[in-house]
């Protein structure tokens, strides 16, 4: 049972990731953030719900970030915007939207 949490699969082989790079414009400037679907769907929807563009609600995840690596920090927000009372109004708000394809 203690192998799943080091990061191993029933059969003991590591676990991989789906970690993609996109490219986005932040700050007119061109760069890549790496995030597995699950939190770039989830970002896609907050931005969504919020009304803004994705470019937007990133640098505003940037400017408030308290971690060295935006990929992280975006991954951060993404979780706590979900997980909490608030969250589960506002996705019970979204409806049928793109983070939800990948729960299960």
């Amino acid at each position: 049972m203690l192998s799943w949490w080091a990061g191993a699969t029933r059969s003991n082989r590591p676990m991989k990731t789906a970690n993609i790079k996109r490219s986005i414009i932040l700050y007119g400037e061109k760069t890549s953030i790496s995030l597995e679907d699950e939190f770039w769907y989830g970002l896609l929807e907050i931005a969504a719900y919020k009304k803004m563009a994705v470019p937007a609600l990133v640098e505003q995840i940037d400017r408030r970030r308290k971690t060295i690596n935006l990929s992280s920090a975006i991954r951060i927000y993404v979780f706590n915007y979900f997980r909490g009372p608030r969250g589960k109004r506002k996705r019970a708000l979204v409806g049928a939207g793109f983070a939800s394809k990948f729960s299960g």
